[in-house]
C-alpha cells in the first residue's frame, strides 16, 4: 500500500474520496469510448486486456492476498528478491502484487473452476435459452 491505513491520516481524509472519484473517472471514460480496448495501437489494446484479465480472477487474487505471506517458503522467496533487486519497500510491495495474482489465478485453476464444473455436472442449469426465464414465462 502506498499509505499504510493505520498510521496515514491521508488515507481517512482525502484518500478514499480521491479513489472513488477516480473510479468514477474511469466508468465516465468507458462510457464515452466503448470501443477502447478493440481498437487502435498496440498498448490501446494491451492494457484493457491485461485489466479484463485481472477482473476475470480478482476475487481469487483477493482471497489469495491474505494467504501469500504465510504460505511455505514466501520470506525465503522474498529473500531473495531482496538479494536479487535491492532491499526496498517497493521492490517487497511489487513481489507481493505479483505473488498474489499468481496465487489467485492457480487458485481459480486449481480450486474454483473445477468446483464450478462439477457444480455444473450435479446440478445443471434448467435454462435452455437467454429468454427462457422466470420472468419470460409469467409475462407469457
Amino acid at each position: 500500500m502506498l499509505f499504510p491505513r493505520n498510521t496515514s491520516p491521508f488515507t481517512y481524509t482525502l484518500g478514499f474520496s480521491l479513489l472513488a472519484l477516480a473510479f468514477g473517472g474511469v466508468v465516465l471514460a468507458a462510457h464515452e469510448h466503448p470501443d477502447f480496448g478493440s481498437v487502435g495501437s498496440r498498448w490501446k489494446v494491451a492494457l484493457p486486456r491485461i485489466f479484463a484479465f485481472l477482473g476475470v480472477y480478482s476475487y481469487t487474487i483477493y482471497l489469495a492476498h491474505s494467504v501469500i505471506p504465510n504460505s511455505p517458503g514466501y520470506l525465503l522467496a522474498l529473500r531473495m528478491v531482496h538479494h536479487l533487486a535491492g532491499n526496498s519497500i517497493w521492490v517487497e510491495r511489487a513481489f507481493f502484487l505479483l505473488a498474489s495474482i499468481v496465487g489467485g489465478v492457480l487458485l481459480s485453476h486449481i480450486v474454483e473452476r473445477p468446483a464450478l464444473q462439477w457444480r455444473s455436472r450435479l446440478f445443471p442449469s434448467p435454462m435452455s435459452s437467454a429468454g427462457d426465464t422466470a420472468a419470460g414465462r409469467a409475462l407469457a
